[in-house]
């Protein structure tokens, strides 16, 4: 979570509830970060884009042992 932005974060942990509140609305959530719908939808999209990918470098996997006769 460290990668993602502060308004990113907040979205995410107000939308959801990982800060051990009730979850919200798309709307509440909006509203409380004072942005559009759409742009909550968007970080949401981005963050998690953002924390599936992994950087090459940390990318091994099977190639390393491929590579490693």
């Amino acid at each position: 979570m460290n990668r993602l932005t502060t308004s990113t974060q907040n979205a995410l942990f107000f939308h959801y509830g990982l800060n051990g509140e009730q979850p919200h609305t798309l709307e509440e959530t909006a509203q409380y970060l004072k942005f559009t719908p759409e742009r909550v939808i968007e970080l949401e999209y981005l963050a998690l884009r953002k924390l599936h990918h992994r950087p090459l470098h940390r990318r091994k996997g099977m190639t390393y042992f491929l590579n490693n006769d």
